[in-house]
């Protein structure tokens, strides 16, 4: 159960993960109970109101809410859980909401669910959700950051573009659903439906979509949601499943289902987890696509960052960092691996432009794209990293590539 106020402790590779909880009054505690006291553990809890009060007097935040929501419409615009999402906001800060079980259409316009899962979730998938959905928000809050600080790339794409206003949901059976979804959908996103799994595998590989929602019998449904997530072009897609009850819905989780939705759903409610996935989607795509091409242009001696960019960039992490108790580790890339390499590598074709500095090229791929690597005016090849517990992570990682590259 949530500790008592105080500092947001330290583990001992930095900061311990935190996160507020909402607990509606008729929320299912019973199923609540395992998610937090097994699918928390190392996490520190406290609740929405000792989290706002840790906010106004001390200006440290959460990771993360975890709002357990009630069967009954509870006021959500004037709530704990609403002031401390509206002022960690006004501090530049995104503090991304959990929503487990209850109705729909329940928070104001300005507090939207990152996420949402029923009680058939196992404690163990909901901390690796919880930590998904944190990772995901944070890498189109560093898109953010960085687009304030440096300016947006040189061909980046306008706001009107094809790539901003695409937005697609495949549905993958034949249901009587789909009526429903393209009702919801009508006007404000696109609907692809397809009948079987073959006929889907091919619209995905044809264009971009932002979530898969399989609306089929749940054998059918968990072989269909395994076989997404074996493909690696997959495994991070948004991915919605129907069951017809509980035991149906924890299979579908297992096999990596997103979402799972039950039978008699109401449009309301049905609007609100399609527009969740599609919104996780959309979210893991464009960030994606504009950090891979940041650290493809910044690294390099053509794109090298000015300094005095690069201090702007360093100075407004630290504020945004310290709102949450942790602060940046900048470190050269050379410091990863001292030991002398030699100018390419065999297998280097897939990094370009790095190419010419295998260090360059196996950061490229050992480093998250979220992380921050770049040829800095005056510094050279710089990492910039969010917690002491991601040097150990790109050490290993660094480490791992180079001795197991044949350099030439």
């Amino acid at each position: 159960m949530p500790a008592k106020l105080g500092p947001l402790p330290r583990s001992g590779a930095g900061v311990a993960p935190s996160v507020a909880i909402e607990i509606e009054v008729d929320a299912e505690m019973p199923q609540a109970r395992p998610w937090l006291t097994d699918g928390l553990v190392g996490w520190f809890e406290l609740t929405s109101k000792e989290a706002l009060q840790l906010a106004r007097e001390h200006s440290r935040f959460p990771d993360a809410v975890v709002h357990f929501r009630g069967h009954a419409p509870a006021p959500i615009r004037n709530s704990p859980l609403a002031e401390l999402v509206h002022l960690a906001r006004a501090r530049g800060l995104e503090l991304p909401v959990f929503v487990i079980g209850g109705r729909a259409g329940q928070h104001d316009g300005t507090v939207r669910p990152a996420a949402y899962a029923d009680t058939s979730l196992s404690a163990p998938l909901f901390a690796d959700r919880l930590g998904d959905m944190i990772r995901e928000v944070g890498r189109l809050s560093e898109i953010r950051l960085r687009r304030q600080v440096f300016g947006p790339l040189p061909g980046e794409w306008p706001a009107g573009a094809p790539e901003h206003s695409t937005i697609g949901l495949l549905a993958l059976g034949l249901s009587h659903r789909f009526g429903a979804v393209f009702g919801v959908g009508a006007g404000r996103f696109e609907i692809v439906g397809a009948f079987t799994f073959d006929m889907a595998t091919q619209f995905l590989e044809s264009r971009r979509f932002d979530a898969v929602l399989i609306d089929c019998p749940p054998e059918m449904a968990v072989d269909y949601v395994t076989r997404l997530r074996f493909d690696p072009r997959y495994i991070n897609l948004p991915v919605i499943a129907c069951a017809r009850n509980g035991a149906d819905a924890a299979r579908l989780h297992a096999a990596g289902a997103s979402d799972v939705l039950a039978h008699g759903l109401n449009p309301a409610e049905l609007s609100e987890r399609v527009r969740i996935a599609i919104r996780a989607g959309a979210r893991r795509h464009l960030a994606g696509a504009l950090l891979r091409r940041f650290r493809h242009r910044h690294l390099g001696e053509r794109g090298r960052l000015p300094r005095a960019g690069y201090d702007r960039y360093l100075s407004e992490l630290t504020r945004l960092l310290a709102l949450q108790g942790r602060e940046p580790l900048a470190v050269p890339l050379a410091s990863f691996h001292p030991d002398p390499l030699w100018r390419s590598a065999a297998n280097d074709e897939a990094f370009l432009p790095a190419g010419d500095n295998p260090l360059r090229s196996a950061a490229l791929a050992a480093s998250r794209e979220e992380d921050f690597v770049a040829t800095v005016e005056g510094l050279g090849d710089m990492v910039v990293l969010r917690d002491a517990s991601a040097v150990g992570r790109l050490a290993r990682r660094l480490s791992s590539i180079v001795s197991a590259t044949s350099f030439l």
